[in-house]
């Protein structure tokens, strides 16, 4: 698996909260996947968590 054109962004009204994309390619025995990724990251009193993950 490699990533590329990583960006990551604080929302401006929730310092807590994080978006982060990134181009991913990933290729397994069985599986072969190309494209945008896209995550939201909150940190909580347990630390950083993802909240959210998909396609992008």
């Amino acid at each position: 698996m490699s990533i590329s054109d990583v960006s990551m962004v604080t929302d401006p009204l929730n310092e807590y909260l994080v978006r982060v994309r990134y181009y991913q390619n990933y290729e397994s025995d069985n599986y072969r996947w190309k494209g945008w990724k896209e995550q939201l990251w909150r940190e909580g009193s347990a630390g950083w968590q993802i909240v959210y993950e998909g396609n992008g």
